[in-house]
């Protein structure tokens, strides 16, 4: 700053010489002589320049204020940038939690959607979806396994309101197999589908007999249940959901 300063007087001084010359030409002289130079030229430079000198350190605030005022600028402008970059890393991170919520959101909602769509040859009986195979006896393994193959598993029975909706389907003094069994732990009766035990039981008078720990698996009859040989073969009742 103060080498600009010192440029700027410089430029004065040698202007206000050049003006005295000019003044001296105009009064018809071919050279202008001071009678003291030294004392003479400092007289009239302090005289020209003194009030040029009294501006200059106001000058030098201005220009200091102006440079500190440009480094704040220069700094505030980092800071936001630093802030807008922070804000865009946050955004981006939110951003893509939001998109990995809502597709695991999406895939459960489809999961659910589909779910709730039966397999072909099942039918709403109460408030789950069968299928009541008629033409075809096969084991327990058998009718298990077919199950699969359609989609579904062999049916446990959840109330006394389902049991008596699928049983008006059944024909009469027919046998249909149903996922329940004791085949882990005698008299212990779980449901194939889920794996937990039956949510409900209405035997047959007599029953269970569980004759010499053989009779394993259980059919429904005219609506009520019986414990038998699980390599006999009959009809049998597959349902769409595991849950129950």
């Amino acid at each position: 700053m103060f080498q600009f300063v010192t440029y700027f007087l410089g430029a004065l001084v040698a202007l206000n010489l050049h003006e005295s010359m000019v003044d001296c030409q105009d009064n018809r002289r071919s050279v202008c002589l001071l009678d003291d130079p030294p004392r003479q030229c400092g007289q009239f430079c302090l005289t020209k320049l003194h009030p040029i000198i009294d501006m200059v350190p106001g000058i030098e605030r201005k220009l200091d204020r102006i440079e500190e005022q440009n480094t704040e600028a220069q700094e505030s402008k980092k800071d936001l940038e630093s802030r807008l970059q922070d804000l865009h890393t946050q955004l981006d991170t939110q951003l893509q939690a939001v998109q990995t919520s809502l597709q695991t959101l999406l895939n459960r909602t489809a999961q659910k959607a589909l779910s709730k769509i039966p397999p072909p040859k099942f039918e709403l009986i109460g408030s789950r979806f069968f299928y009541i195979e008629t033409n075809n006896i096969k084991t327990w393994n058998e009718a298990a396994a077919a199950c699969r193959q359609i989609g579904g598993y062999l049916a446990s029975i959840q109330n006394e309101s389902e049991l008596e909706a699928i049983a008006a389907k059944l024909n009469p003094d027919s046998y249909y197999w149903l996922g329940i069994h004791d085949r882990g732990k005698s008299g212990d009766f779980q449901s194939l589908a889920s794996g937990k035990t039956a949510k409900f039981l209405k035997w047959h008078t007599g029953y269970p007999k569980n004759l010499e720990q053989k009779l394993n698996c259980v059919w429904l009859s005219n609506g009520e249940m019986h414990d038998f040989f699980c390599n006999s073969k009959s009809y049998f009742i597959c349902q769409a959901d595991k849950e129950i």
